[in-house]
């Protein structure tokens, strides 16, 4: 099991990507307000959350869905140069199950946001 010190970098703050549902079941303004909210909790941490909507902004507003493949492909590529990788297992859609799966195919370490806050907040 990990502890509090595996997630300290000599370097400055550790660089995670958040991944989590955006237009999955429908519910995109939700779904935002939980990731920034997810986000805002692993900065407390001590990290530096990327957040997959704020990758792309354009492709949101120029229909997303039809752009699905490249916004993924923009998030595996940031995903390559981040320490971590974050979900939360209430929020999974494909979009997140893909992400996962890149991850965990480069050895990229995977979290869950539950397990990080048992482990850093002493929960």
């Amino acid at each position: 099991m990990k502890t509090k010190a595996d997630f300290i970098n000599s370097k400055g703050r550790m660089v995670c990507f958040v991944s989590h549902r955006l237009f999955s079941k429908g519910k995109y303004e939700s779904n935002v307000k939980s990731l920034e909210r997810m986000a805002k909790e692993l900065y407390m941490m001590g990290f530096s959350p990327i957040m997959p909507h704020v990758l792309c902004p354009w492709l949101i507003n120029d229909g997303w869905e039809s752009h699905r493949t490249f916004a993924i492909e923009v998030c595996k590529s940031v995903i390559l140069k981040c320490d971590f990788i974050v979900f939360n297992c209430n929020k999974q859609s494909k979009g997140v199950q893909e992400e996962i799966s890149f991850a965990d195919k480069y050895g990229i370490p995977i979290y869950e946001i539950h397990y990080l806050r048992t482990i850093l907040k002493g929960r």
